[in-house]
C-alpha cells in the first residue's frame, strides 16, 4: 500500500471523526490516489492534480472545480506531514 493511499485513509478516518460523511469526497479521493499510483507519485503536485482532472469524463467546470477542492483540501492536510507535498492555488480552476 502506498504512502499516499495510507495518508489518504487518514484523512479520511480523522475527518470522519469529525462528524463528516464524506462519500463522493472518499470516490474521488480514491480515483485520485489510484491515479497517482499509476504514475509513481510519491507525493501530491499540483501538476499531478492537472493531469487527472484532464483524464475525467466530467467536462463542466462546477464539477471538476469541485473535485479538484476535494484533492486540494488533502493536499493542504498532507502537507503537514510532507514538505513535498504542493498545494495548488485556491482559484486555480474557474
Amino acid at each position: 500500500m502506498s504512502a499516499l493511499r495510507i495518508a489518504m485513509q487518514q484523512y479520511l478516518s480523522l475527518r470522519r471523526k469529525l462528524g463528516f460523511k464524506l462519500i463522493n469526497v472518499e470516490t474521488t479521493l480514491r480515483s485520485f490516489i489510484t491515479f497517482a499510483e499509476k504514475e509513481a507519485a510519491c507525493h501530491v503536485t499540483t501538476d499531478l492534480i492537472l493531469r487527472w482532472l484532464n483524464l475525467s469524463t466530467a467536462k463542466e467546470p462546477a464539477t471538476l472545480a469541485n473535485r479538484f477542492n476535494m484533492v486540494r483540501r488533502f493536499a493542504i492536510w498532507r502537507s503537514a506531514a510532507d514538505d513535498r507535498t504542493q498545494v495548488p492555488p485556491k482559484n486555480l480552476l474557474p
